[in-house]
Parts: structure tokens; C-alpha cells; sequence
């Protein structure tokens, strides 16, 4: 009884860890992606060349599927904390 009780908590406690982990690499993920961006976009204005301007203009239609997934694992992660 004891044993199946530990092993219940045991289990609880894995998938805490495995959840707080991806959360984690796809929140920095997100956040590695997002200055590598802005990184680009910077060089790609300050740039003469006019095919690294065109690059400039379309990055954001880049880091808005960034966004959102940031978005998402912040309001996963709240939602964890409240339960």
C-alpha cells in the first residue's frame, strides 16, 4: 500500500520535472529565436544591399509564430503554478 502510494507521488513529481523542462527549452528557444531576429532585421536594415532589406521586411511573418509559442508556454506555465 505504502509502495503504490510512493510510486503514484514518484510519478507525479517525473512528469512535473519532464513538464517544467520542455516548457523551459521551448521557452528559450523562443527567446534565442526571437534576438536572433532582431539581430538579422538590425543588420539587414543597416545594410545597402537590396536583398537584405527585402529580408528585413519579411522577418516579422518569422517571429510571430515565435510569439505565439512564447505566449503559450507563459500561460502553461501560470496555468501549472495555479494547479
Amino acid at each position: 500500500m505504502c509502495v503504490n502510494l510512493y510510486l503514484e507521488e514518484l510519478k507525479g513529481m517525473v512528469c512535473t520535472v519532464v513538464t517544467t523542462a520542455i516548457a523551459a527549452s521551448i521557452t528559450v528557444a523562443a527567446v534565442v529565436g526571437l534576438i536572433t531576429l532582431l539581430v538579422v532585421r538590425e543588420v539587414a536594415d543597416a545594410s545597402k544591399r537590396p536583398v537584405l532589406k527585402l529580408l528585413g521586411r519579411h522577418l516579422a511573418a518569422f517571429s510571430i509564430p515565435l510569439l505565439v509559442v512564447l505566449v503559450f508556454v507563459v500561460i502553461m506555465h501560470m496555468l501549472e503554478i495555479i494547479a
